[in-house]
């Protein structure tokens, strides 16, 4: 039986350099505002210290660091306006910043600016070619391009900088299955998963790959490992329905898709799975399309009821 193709990629998908240290130059600034500035965990805190930091530090250095630091927390909050004149902004006092290029690219792939991000990931390298965070992130958007050799060459380069990254084993491992090749994406599922026990996405995406091969009971297992370490995760229990309809074990399947569905309404992959399994039980779903309309709602709600009642 073939399956549909689906793409999973982890919900943080993009590598952020980290928060850059400030040298204290200023004694008129609060004592601690450059540790909160770089390392502080509330972000409207962490906004503030940096602000101070930006007028009253007359290090040019400081201040670029201080206005990519605070890019990061106001991107961390949702406003990526901020955060990409944050970003701007450091990078004008510091043509070569690496890491400002780095998160500006991760800003831009957040908005789908694929080109834009790739731009910036290009300058990350040229300043800082070991920075292993921006060809990993480079070689996601190729991937989200659909252009998988490309995202290969820049995965392959980050794990001979950084042999140990279980994000770069992870996302080479996308792009071989993209390519099909689902000897190798195993390999690096395997990997990244000997480097990253608790790594749930790499468990859902390696299990994907059993099903697309017809290894219903490895992509079960592995699909219920990933719940084990993230049962939130409605990939995971989508997989499992997967599998378990591989299994010939619709009920069983039907459970996880409902989850699944009601979990992530707006995934019209997993919700038109989710229909076309309770019309074979003999359920009205409404139409076929991906869409969770009342009906398909009501019934999807019916069928979770009904089962915990028994």
């Amino acid at each position: 039986m073939a399956y549909r193709f689906r793409r999973f990629y982890s919900v943080v998908s993009l590598a952020i350099a980290g928060a850059v240290g400030i040298a204290t130059t200023a004694a008129a600034l609060e004592s601690n505002d450059y540790a909160i500035c770089a390392r502080g965990i509330k972000l409207e805190t962490k906004i503030e210290a940096c602000t101070r930091i930006i007028f009253d530090d007359r290090s040019q250095d400081n201040r670029a660091t201080a206005l990519y630091n605070r890019g990061t927390a106001n991107r961390d909050k949702g406003d990526m306006t901020a955060a990409l004149i944050d970003y701007d902004q450091a990078i004008k006092l510091k043509p070569n910043f690496a890491s400002a290029f780095n998160n500006r690219g991760n800003t831009h792939h957040l908005e789908g600016k694929h080109q834009e991000a790739l731009a910036d990931y290009a300058q990350a390298i040229r300043y800082n070619p070991k920075l292993t965070e921006a060809l990993i992130n480079r070689g996601v958007v190729y991937s989200d391009l659909q252009q998988p050799e490309r995202a290969i060459e820049d995965f392959n380069e980050a794990i001979r900088l950084e042999a140990k990254s279980a994000r770069a084993h992870y996302y080479r491992g996308n792009a071989f299955r993209d390519k099909k090749d689902y000897a190798k994406a195993i390999a690096d599922y395997d990997t990244a998963i000997q480097l990253q026990k608790d790594y749930a996405v790499a468990y859902n995406n390696r299990a994907w790959v059993y099903c697309l091969t017809e290894d219903f009971r490895s992509c079960l297992a592995d699909a219920e490992r990933g719940l084990a370490l993230q049962p939130d995760l409605p990939d995971s229990q989508h997989t499992k329905g997967v599998a378990l309809r591989g299994l010939d074990r619709k009920q069983e399947a039907m459970d996880s898709f409902a989850v699944a569905a009601l979990a992530a309404p707006a995934n019209t992959a997993i919700v038109k799975d989710a229909q076309a399994l309770l019309k074979a039980l003999g359920k009205d779903p409404g139409s076929l399309d991906g869409a969770m309309g009342d009906r398909t709602r009501a019934e999807l709600e019916a069928w979770v009821k009904s089962r915990k009642a028994k």
